[in-house]
């Protein structure tokens, strides 16, 4: 991978779920230690599996990993980052102030953007505490996924040394073997050449280590899907996935079988609304203005994501439900 030929100390592999960031982070990792380098790996994915990656219980703490000398692994746990947050702010004011003023306080911190600054804190004392990294020439940041324009969003802070890794390309040897190879190929290439102009100055790689994404879901949930409903059983396929078409795996109707595609963005902006017009219009200015922050989380998202999941199964009573997930790590 030419992106580590004169390595910075700090890395961050960024991107949507099922991408390949752990799976492209260890094996940065690996190369790094055994090139001699001593390596921190840190995941501040709050669905980390980097641990399951070498095999061994990490946490939240300094790992060692057996059998890759110079490397250590570190799981920062959002959850118990956000409750020694909330510690070290409402434990000064306990029996100091009123209970109800207490508990105002606690509410406020109750929610996502609690939990994410509370990670972010643990985060940057990585970079900043000289005492928890002196002994390490590499960090290597196994970020949370995100969706947003990371490329331009990381260049407005000044980060301004980036590196694009296209993950998962099938080689164009490949291509000569089957047809649906050449479709592969085919289909990726016109993606590379049609890459947005925010990427195209960016030094690049291609390399193929595949994540959680891209191991057979969709076909395998279709099939699954299309066989019971060929016994004559009721089937309803649904998929959470933000970038999956079932009806383009399918390729056409069938008899006994319902598609249908849960959409992560219309679902949250329903669950907002619904949030405001009733918690919401109880509270005065400055509360809703606290709800609609805490309604941007990308929290909000999986829980809105999961009460559409939650009515689907419903029907599990009356018919087969088959559920394409979107790319997780669980």
């Amino acid at each position: 991978m030419n992106f580590l030929e004169q390595p910075p100390r700090f890395l961050f592999f960024t991107g949507k779920g099922g991408v390949g960031k752990t799976s492209i982070a260890c094996t940065t990792a690996i190369q790094l230690a055994e090139a001699g380098q001593r390596v921190l790996l840190v995941s501040t994915d709050p669905a980390s599996n980097v641990g399951q990656v070498f095999g061994v219980r990490i946490g939240n703490k300094i790992t060692p990993i057996p059998g890759v000398t110079r490397l250590s692994a570190l799981e920062i746990d959002p959850q118990a980052a956000a409750q020694a947050y909330r510690d070290r702010i409402v434990g000064p004011v306990r029996g100091v102030l009123p209970d109800t003023v207490v508990k105002g306080i606690e509410e406020q911190l109750s929610g996502a953007c609690t939990t994410e600054i509370a990670a972010f804190d643990e985060f940057t004392a990585l970079l900043t505490d000289a005492a928890l990294t002196t002994d390490y020439d590499h960090i290597i940041f196994d970020t949370a996924p995100t969706g947003h324009t990371i490329h331009e969003e990381l260049a407005k802070i000044g980060l301004l040394q980036q590196y694009l890794i296209i993950n998962g390309v099938l080689p164009r040897s490949e291509a000569a073997l089957d047809p649906l190879a050449t479709a592969i190929c085919d289909r990726e290439q016109a993606v590379l050449s049609a890459l947005p102009d925010v990427l195209k100055p960016l030094p690049c790689d291609q390399v193929m280590l595949m994540g959680k994404g891209g191991v057979g879901k969709t076909t395998l949930a279709a099939a699954v899907a299309v066989e019971l409903a060929h016994r004559g059983l009721p089937v309803h396929l649904t998929t959470t996935d933000p970038a999956v078409h079932l009806s383009e795996t399918l390729q056409g109707s069938l008899d006994n079988l319902t598609v249908s595609r849960i959409d992560p963005h219309a679902e949250t902006e329903i669950y907002r609304q619904h949030v405001m017009n009733t918690k919401g219009a109880k509270l005065d200015a400055q509360g809703r203005a606290l709800v609609e922050e805490d309604l941007r989380s990308p929290c909000t998202e999986e829980v809105a994501v999961f009460q559409a999941f939650s009515r689907v199964i419903r029907e599990a009573g009356q018919k087969f439900v088959v559920m394409d997930s979107r790319s997780m790590t669980f």
